[in-house]
Parts: structure tokens; sequence; C-alpha cells
């Protein structure tokens, strides 16, 4: 149970021991955790509904724009992660301020945002409504390495997973509420086998306030953008006033040359920051397969077995309940037995899980996989930051989340490339058999992930067993 009591912040007059677990002295407020874990039940649909779902499909049907456009964007704002994260991360250790940043960085992704549901009606520009994109895409990462650093604060005397587990079921349970929900803005027949009445009917429902929902089939998916920016700012509000920000130690220079220049000093001295560096190419690993197997399972389903697209959704809203159910429980593991320990645990759920639908014989089989490939991914995703703060000083937290989000953002371009090439080498063997050995290379990755995970240290915060 959670006991209430008043946030701690740091006193930046008193410098705590350099331990990432022990940024916040004390239990902080319910008030606290739980809008810590509401920023995330707002945040993390954005990834679903614009990223993923239905920007790409605005963009195909308003401007007639193909595949290559949407891929070339998302690599450009995935480089500029990859540029932009670590720097970031570093001026905000120095500053020793994070909340301020992460402030910034949602308004930023809220507004561009609500702008590309008027792009077209104001300058009708494809260039605009990319570069709209890119620029979301780049706020909306950095404020993912921002929420990370502050999870030390917000969980403490409660534990670290713990409170980790409860954010990342939040924000996949937010995501099936959101994608649920934004079904009637655009879908004119049915959901799930309900009736929902689509565009038009939302706009008489919402009389005057309605007058930004577009009934012309060319636009209809923009339909989807103003409510996402509203979900998210309504469940961020909470946290920018209630989840603590810690010092450790008095704040300094956070201009852009001290930071990077702190980020290539990090680099240097990487062998002092003991199972840092093994650990990132272990998140390499492991964000590999959530970016490649997850996606790459429905076109397994579709083109191997001749799965109907209702089937296809409907697996998946099964699968996202095991994943939300996985993310609460691996907290609660990594708490009692170490977050090392615990992920060690997933990578061979991952293994299992792959080699589940890589052997698959019939359809329902996929139906037992792909629920193990979204608890692995669920415990991944509560786990995967939950160890670096265990491993990282408590002073470089947040530049170390910028690298951790650096190196996902690199998952995000190796993985799809390598699947691209093995089902270019093996395509000749036919469109079952190339995907199956293109799924089973992660099972691969993650036994590779395994031997380096066994070397790095079995680091735990100080709330492990609160």
């Amino acid at each position: 149970m959670l006991e209430d009591r008043e946030p701690t912040r740091g006193d930046t007059s008193e410098v705590q021991e350099t331990t990432a677990e022990n940024t916040a002295p004390g239990k902080v407020s319910k008030l606290a955790v739980w809008s810590y874990v509401l920023y995330n039940f707002g945040n993390t649909p954005f990834s679903a509904t614009v990223m993923v779902l239905y920007f790409p499909l605005w963009l195909t049907e308003q401007y007639g724009a193909g595949p290559a456009l949407i891929n070339n964007a998302t690599a450009i704002a995935a480089l500029l992660v990859v540029l932009i994260a670590p720097g970031v991360g570093a001026i905000a250790d120095l500053h020793q301020r994070r909340l301020p940043y992460l402030v910034f960085f949602t308004l930023v992704v809220v507004f561009l945002t609500v702008g590309l549901d008027f792009t077209d009606e104001l300058t009708g520009s494809l260039l605009v409504a990319v570069a709209f994109f890119v620029v979301a895409f780049v706020a909306y990462q950095l404020t993912q390495l921002l929420y990370f650093a502050l999870l030390p604060g917000v969980s403490a005397g409660r534990g670290t997973g713990t409170v980790s587990g409860y954010s990342q079921a939040g924000g996949l349970i937010g995501t099936f509420i959101a994608v649920a929900g934004l079904t009637l803005f655009i879908a004119p027949d049915s959901f799930l086998g309900f009736k929902v009445g689509g565009a038009e009917e939302i706009r008489t429902v919402l009389g005057p306030v309605g007058g930004w929902v577009k009934t012309t089939s060319a636009a209809v998916d923009s339909n989807t953008f103003l409510p996402t920016a509203a979900f998210y700012l309504l469940f961020a509000l909470p946290a920018f006033f209630f989840v603590p920000d810690v010092a450790v130690h008095a704040p300094q220079r956070a201009r852009l040359g001290e930071a990077y220049r702190s980020v290539f000093a990090t680099l240097r001295g990487l062998r002092a920051y003991a199972g840092l560096g093994t650990y990132m190419l272990v998140t390499l690993l492991f964000m590999a397969a959530v970016n490649v197997a997850i996606p790459n399972v429905c076109l397994f389903a579709k083109h191997v077995f001749g799965m109907k697209d209702q089937q296809i959704a409907n697996l998946m809203i099964i699968s996202l309940i095991f994943s939300a159910l996985a993310a609460f429980g691996a907290g609660r593991v990594s708490d009692r037995l170490g977050p090392k320990r615990a992920l060690l645990a997933t990578l061979v759920l991952w293994i299992v899980a792959i080699m589940a639908v890589t052997l698959a014989w019939a359809p329902w089989v996929l139906y037992v996989a792909q629920p193990l490939l979204f608890l692995a991914m669920g415990a991944t995703f509560t786990l995967g930051p939950v160890l670096l703060i265990a491993l990282s000083p408590s002073e470089k937290i947040t530049e170390f989340m910028g690298f951790y989000v650096m190196v996902g953002m690199v998952a995000t371009i190796v993985g799809p490339l390598l699947v691209g090439l093995l089902l270019g080498v093996f395509g000749g063997l036919g469109t079952g058999a190339a995907y199956r050995i293109a799924m089973s290379s992660f099972a691969v990755a993650m036994v590779l992930g395994i031997f380096l995970l066994l070397r790095i240290p079995d680091a735990r915060t100080q709330d492990a067993n609160t």
C-alpha cells in the first residue's frame, strides 16, 4: 500500500552520496507517484496513434505520400535523437533540473500535434506536415529520457521497480484506451463488434465545439491529432506540479558546450562506470527485438497463415493486456530479486516467445506465442530503465538516460535493416521460411544479450526490498 507523505525535494546545499538510488530521502506521497504514472498514461499513446498508426495513414491519404517518405522522415528524426539526447541529458544533470525540460518538450509535442490537425487547412504543405512530425518525434523521445531520470526521486521509499511497473502498465492501458477512443473519430462502421458513428456523428454530438472534426474522407485521419494532444496534456499536468525533481549537488552552468564536453568525457571514461558500457550493448539487443519482433509478428500472421486483419487486431488487444500485467509484475520482481535477475528471466522469455513464433505450425499457436512476446515487451519496458538507474551514478543519471534513449533509436534503425536483409537473402526459400529465419535471428540476439548481461554487476537500488 502507498502511504501519504509530502514529496521530498533535494537540497542543493548538501550533496548526498552519489548513488542513483538515494536521490530522494524518505517516502514520497501517493500524489507524486500517481502523477508520475498518469504522465505515462497520457504520453505513451502518442507513439501509437501519431508515430505508428494515424500520421502515416493520413500522410498517404491527404498528400498521396508513399511509405518511403514516412520511413525517411522517421530515420531523420531518429538520427537527430541520437545526436541530441545525450547532450540534453548532460545539460539537465549540470543544471540539476529535469522537470522544466520535461515541461518544455511536452508542450512542444502537444503544440505540434495540434498543428498537424491544421496544416492542410493553413498551409496545405506536405513539407510543413513532415517537419512538424519530425520535430514532435524528437521532442517526444527527449521527454522519455527526462521522465525516466525522474524515477529515482519519485520512487524513493517505494521501490524503483514497483513504480516503474505502475508507470509502464499505465502507459499500455492508456494506449489501449486512446486507440479505442480515437476509433470513434474515424471509423464509420464498428470497433470490436460495437457500432460507432464515425466523424460525422461525433461532430454532430459535439455541436458548436465540434467544428474541428473533419468529415471528408481525404482528411478523416487528422481528426485523431487534436484528441491525442489533449489527452497527452491533460494527464501530463499533474506531473508538472507534483513530481519531485531531486538535486544531488549544486547546479552548474548548463551551456551546450559544457554539456557535450561532459558527454565526450563520459564516453572516454566509460570503463570507470562498471557495467554501463556492456549494458548499452544489451539495450541495443533487446530494443531491436521490441522494435522488430512485435510489428513483424503481425506481418508473419498475415503473410504466412493468412489471418484476417480483424483477427490480428483482436490478438493485439489480448496481447496488450498481458503486456500491462507483465509490466506491473516485473517491477515487483525487480524490487525483490534485483533488476539484473529479472531482466535475465525476461531475455529467456524473449527467446521462448520468438522461437514459438518461428516454429509455429498453425495460426492458433500465435495465440500463445504473441502474448508471450507482449509479456516480454511489458517486462522489458519496466526493467530497462530500472537497471540503468541501479548502475548509474546519480550525478549523471540523466546523461546516461540520454545514452539509453540514443541506443534505443539506433535499435530502431539496425533492427529493421537486419530483418530486411535476411528477408532479401532468404526470400528464395518462400515467404514463410524467410520470415522464420528473420525472426529467429532475434533469439540469437537474446542469447548474446544473456551472455553480456551475466557480466554486469548485480546492482540494486536502495529500495529493492521496500
